[in-house]
C-alpha cells in the first residue's frame, strides 16, 4: 500500500512567497506615491491659504492710502502717503518671510509671517491710484502659486 503525501511541495511554497512579495512590493509602491500625493496636497493648500492672508493683508493696507512710491531699484517695498496717519508715510515690504510695514517715526510692525514666499512686487499700472501687487510662492516638489491683484486707493 502506497501511503499519499499531503500539504506542499518546496516548489510550491517558494512560488507563493515569490507571488506574495511582488504584491506587497506593489502595494508599497502604490501606497508610497499615495502619502506623497497626499503630502504635496497640503502644501498646496498650506500656500494658497497663505497667500489669500497676505493678499488680504497688502490690499487693505494699500487702499487706506492717498497716494504711493515705489521704489525704482527694489519693486518690493512701496511707500503709501495719507495726511490722516501720525507720520503721513509708511512703508510696506518684506523682509525674511515677514511682511513688514514701517511707520514714519521707524516703528517696523510685523504683519504676516509666510512661510515658502518667494517674492512680492509692486508695479505701477498707469492707471491713477492703483497699484499691481504680484506675489509668489514655492516650495520644492510643488509648483509654483502666483497672484496678481490690483489695488484701488480709496482716499
Amino acid at each position: 500500500m502506497i501511503k499519499k503525501k499531503s500539504g506542499f511541495t518546496l516548489l510550491e511554497l517558494m512560488t507563493a512567497v515569490i507571488i506574495a512579495s511582488i504584491g506587497m512590493l506593489g502595494a508599497s509602491f502604490i501606497l508610497t506615491n499615495s502619502f506623497k500625493a497626499l503630502r504635496d496636497s497640503r502644501d498646496v493648500k498650506s500656500m494658497q491659504e497663505n497667500l489669500s492672508l497676505l493678499s488680504y493683508a497688502i490690499k487693505s493696507i494699500i487702499e487706506e492710502a492717498e497716494d504711493f512710491l515705489i521704489d525704482e531699484e527694489d519693486n518690493s517695498r512701496i511707500t503709501l502717503y495719507n495726511d490722516e496717519w501720525d507720520n503721513d508715510e509708511k512703508e510696506l515690504f518684506v523682509e525674511d518671510k515677514n511682511l513688514k510695514l514701517l511707520d514714519g517715526s521707524d516703528n517696523v510692525k510685523v504683519i504676516e509671517t509666510i512661510e515658502n514666499l518667494e517674492s512680492v512686487s509692486f508695479h505701477e499700472t498707469g492707471l491713477k491710484k492703483t497699484v499691481k501687487v504680484i506675489i509668489a510662492f514655492s516650495k520644492k516638489g510643488v509648483p509654483e502659486i502666483r497672484n496678481e491683484f490690483f489695488v484701488h486707493l480709496r482716499n
